[in-house]
């Protein structure tokens, strides 16, 4: 048997090099990048050294080496934090592991360890290769048809591109070519660890550093038009997370003075950012700017989000400034559905996940804000003139109205389609329960402060309303707009917080 000899390992490419890119041979003198974008591919002349080639260990010895240098770190970090070993525990020596190791590491290395083993969230250097390399694809798992993979990538492609520039995929990519791509992967991972630290209470992947920075800035060299869009994302995502760790360590205590201090500097923030972003959106599809601006609004919205909380408001709950901060939570959730309503049907019938999490903030904040300034009319002594702008802000939230049009709005996308495939979509399951929302919204109204503060709307639909005072049920004549509603009954406090919570919980 003739053995063949292994080919000569290659540097990079010079343009691969300028780029910082993987480069992948294709053929003798071409990469895979430059031939994708049409470059030419040229390899340094670099002097090969032989070197010798020792028989391969059997794989009993590896395992065998590696599980000894495990114990050498091991028993080292143990030294360093000053705990003992078990009496059976026998640490390797240098010659147990040869001259090509030590099984010992110096100080710098040891304290590196340890500040990564109090910070487990943050690495020391991002990873240098995919954690997916040599596993199996969910195609050749048999997860999904190889047809079903290339219908979304090309749906991915026709329509979510602009609306997530983080994965880029050129029109002569199909499934199985696509690789992670470097600068993007870092921004897109940082965008997505952000986003979701908020809503899952922990805290974040991937801190705003130098690192992003330098990716940011390196887009203005990349060749794709759609690298223009991945800054006003970042740009609002940053701002966001500072809102979050501010909000994430205000204190009860601190009463209306702390949240006026708050609210002031976060909003200088939020112009400061706003400006920005629209700047940068000039220059993308209309796409990206209705998926930016609808955050934008989201984020506007959070910048009164701490007069929800009643803990900050127990000296003064009727405070001016809270009464401020709730009418505007309130006009901006209307027209944060306004902008989801009239979004392009070709947008609607492809709403990204983000868009569907502001989505139900607005939703589900706008009922709350309107119950608490019910509350307060209700319980507290507030002037005449603050009474009736509280009044006239009720009205103009006309809830069941917005929320039960927005449901018809988005429910056109699932026409034709079984109430099974309906319920199953993420739209259809949230169009279910705003209905429900805009059905029980008004009995909420009336058990707090009875008909003289419900809207004009909400009036309308609960003046046939009765009592039974044995029974405590409670019937109302609904428009043909809102569907059957004979089993639709008035739920209580806990029900009624459980439903909000469908919205809230995780926006």
């Amino acid at each position: 048997m003739t053995s063949t000899t292994p080919a000569v390992k290659r540097r990079a490419c010079v343009a691969c090099t300028i780029a910082k890119a993987k480069c992948t041979p294709q053929t003798v003198n071409m990469c895979q990048r430059c031939a994708r974008l049409g470059k030419s591919c040229t390899y340094l002349d670099i002097p090969q050294t032989k070197r010798k080639h020792r028989a391969a260990p059997s794989r009993v010895e590896l395992l065998e080496k590696k599980v000894e240098q495990l114990k050498s770190q091991l028993a080292v970090l143990t030294r360093q934090n000053g705990q003992t070993l078990p009496e059976t525990f026998t640490p390797l020596t240098d010659n147990d592991l040869g001259s090509s190791r030590t099984s010992d590491l110096d100080s710098a290395d040891i304290s590196t360890l340890l500040e990564v083993a109090k910070d487990p969230a943050h690495g020391i250097h991002p990873p240098t290769s995919s954690v997916l390399s040599g596993q199996l694809s969910i195609v050749e798992r048999g997860l999904m048809s190889e047809a079903e993979a290339e219908r979304l990538v090309a749906t991915y492609r026709l329509e979510f591109v602009h609306r997530f520039p983080f994965v880029l995929l050129a029109p002569s990519e199909t499934a199985p070519d696509i690789n992670p791509d470097e600068h993007r992967a870092l921004l897109g991972t940082y965008r997505l660890s952000n986003s979701l630290s908020y809503s899952l209470g922990r805290p974040t992947g991937i801190e705003h550093d130098s690192r992003i920075d330098e990716r940011i800035a390196s887009l203005e060299y990349m060749e794709h038009l759609s690298d223009r869009c991945i800054t006003p994302f970042i740009r609002l995502q940053s701002f966001v997370t500072t809102m979050d760790e501010v909000y994430a360590s205000v204190q009860a205590s601190g009463g209306r003075t702390a949240v006026q201090v708050i609210r002031n500097s976060l909003q200088r923030q939020f112009d400061s950012m706003r400006a920005l972003v629209e700047v940068d959106l000039s220059s993308c599809p209309s796409s990206t700017g209705n998926t930016v601006l609808i955050e934008i609004k989201r984020a506007e919205m959070r910048l009164d989000e701490l007069s929800l909380r009643e803990k900050l408001w127990n000296t003064e709950p009727a405070s001016p400034v809270r009464i401020a901060m709730l009418i505007g939570i309130i006009q901006r959730s209307r027209e944060l559905i306004h902008m989801i309503r009239n979004l392009p049907s070709s947008e609607i019938d492809h709403l990204t996940v983000s868009t569907s999490a502001n989505l139900c903030a607005a939703i589900g904040y706008m009922p709350i804000a309107v119950l608490s300034l019910v509350n307060l009319i209700s319980t507290s002594s507030v002037d005449s003139a603050i009474e009736a702008q509280v009044q006239a802000v009720a009205d103009v939230a006309e809830y069941p109205s917005i929320v039960t049009e927005l449901a018809n709005t988005l429910e056109m996308k699932f026409e034709g389609m079984s109430a099974a495939d309906k319920e199953a979509d993420i739209v259809g399951s949230i169009c279910t329960k705003m209905r429900l929302l805009a059905r029980c919204y008004p009995y909420q109204i009336r058990a707090i402060g009875g008909n003289k503060h419900l809207s004009q709307d909400a009036r309308q639909h609960t003046s046939t309303m009765a009592v039974d005072a044995n029974e405590g049920i409670m019937t109302q004549a609904w428009p043909s707009i809102y569907g059957d509603l004979d089993d639709i009954f008035p739920i209580d406090d806990i029900q009624w917080d459980q439903l909000l919570s469908d919205f809230t919980g995780f926006s």
